[in-house]
């Protein structure tokens, strides 16, 4: 592991460098994970259903918390132009806050997502224009979260990627179930390299504050597979352990993020 490096750039670059392991991606993660149930029963957020709306709120959310657990070397930006694929856009993205991040020989800057995100709402959405896989893959259009992934439209030049649902109906662990099932149905119709291989595999979860947290490993069409990280989180009502935190810490000093 290296440590954190501070390095003098050319004239006019203001921005120090740090180096981290790949294996530091995984403690981002863990702390998105973390805020998840903080961020939904926060007595301040507005109500809302779209994720359009849902993914904002959660980036503001993020970008508040940095500050105090430890990463405010990285910012949250939502709806952000893939660097590679183009016209495609990212959900939502940590990236590095006034200065240079190093992972594994890579170099991330302000302009450069150190971590693809995706968001999608379970169930979709009835509408004429939707299709009810949605989280996984759409036949009409390039719109499944995971096809996305598989295909190299998101994410094609990283080996980690997260996917965050957010469930509106049904439980946790139905939906496990359910997009499993449906894995294995586009994997018995032959549909656009589908496997059993590509199964989410539940590592972690909290029931009382209705989270969890799966895993896959994903072949894409590049041939180097990706590693997904789905972070869950049941959107029905509030969570009382997480709002009573949320409450005591809106009435110290650190105001709610989302709070006027």
């Amino acid at each position: 592991m290296l440590a954190d490096e501070t390095t003098a750039g050319p004239v006019g670059s203001l921005s120090p460098t740090l180096h981290r392991p790949s294996a530091w991606l995984e403690a981002v993660i863990d702390f998105i994970y973390g805020q998840l149930a903080s961020w939904r029963d926060d007595y301040g957020r507005p109500p809302a259903t779209a994720e359009t709306r849902l993914t904002a709120q959660l980036c503001q959310f993020l970008n508040s918390a940095t500050r105090t657990a430890g990463f405010d070397m990285i910012v949250f930006q939502g709806e952000v132009p893939d660097p590679v694929a183009g016209g495609r856009t990212l959900d939502l993205v940590p990236g590095p806050c006034g200065c240079v991040i190093w992972i594994d020989g890579r170099r991330h800057s302000l302009y450069d997502p150190i971590l693809p995100i995706e968001c999608k709402r379970l169930p979709t959405p009835v509408a004429k224009d939707r299709e009810r896989r949605e989280y996984l893959h759409t036949q009409k259009r390039t719109t499944g979260g995971m096809q996305r992934f598989k295909s190299g439209a998101h994410g094609s030049a990283h080996s980690v990627g997260v996917m965050i649902g957010y469930v509106q109906t049904g439980k946790l662990e139905e939906w496990l179930v359910r997009i499993n099932r449906w894995i294995l149905v586009l994997t018995k119709a032959g549909i656009g390299g589908w496997s059993h291989r590509d199964g989410l595999r539940r590592i972690a979860g909290d029931a009382t504050l209705r989270i969890v947290r799966h895993r896959s490993k994903n072949a894409r069409a590049s041939g180097v597979p990706i590693a997904l990280h789905h972070l869950w989180i049941d959107m029905r009502g509030t969570s009382a352990p997480a709002a009573a935190t949320s409450r005591a810490t809106n009435s110290t000093e650190r105001h709610s993020p989302l709070s006027p």
